[in-house]
């Protein structure tokens, strides 16, 4: 019994081979793009809203086949920040895309890009057509 709930802890403890990712918020977000060059910023909304306003060097990837596309050349070790509207379905299924895809560092935007202007972020509108 005691080899039994000592094997059930263990398991507890041990990591995912799925791994995981970090949930952050516009503060530490904005840090982590500000000081890391080697990461990519995958915007994962629909394109209506990404043509409106992003986040500085931000890539669209709201669709499956463009994500994938984008993807291709991206190593598996490389930091990958991603945001969606609000933090939800949408960027979590993007998530689970890049865990299958065995992607070690993902860091999610806590709230989205709405949390991210309701705390005054900067937002680059250059993408808007004129």
């Amino acid at each position: 019994m005691k080899l039994f709930l000592f094997i059930c802890i263990l398991i507890a403890f041990v990591p995912s081979p799925k791994g995981g990712y970090t949930l952050l918020s516009p503060a530490d977000f904005d840090e982590r793009i500000s000081t890391n060059s080697t990461g990519i910023i995958l915007d994962v909304r629909l394109y209506d809203d990404y043509s409106k306003s992003i986040i500085k060097d931000a890539v669209w990837a709201g669709e499956k086949r463009v994500l994938l596309k984008v993807l291709k050349d991206v190593d598996k070790e490389q930091n990958i920040y991603l945001y969606c509207y609000e933090g939800r379905t949408r960027g979590k299924a993007v998530i689970g895309i890049l865990l299958d895809m065995e992607y070690k560092n993902i860091f999610f935007l806590k709230g989205g890009f709405n949390s991210w202007v309701k705390r005054d972020f900067e937002t680059d509108k250059s993408i808007i057509s004129k």
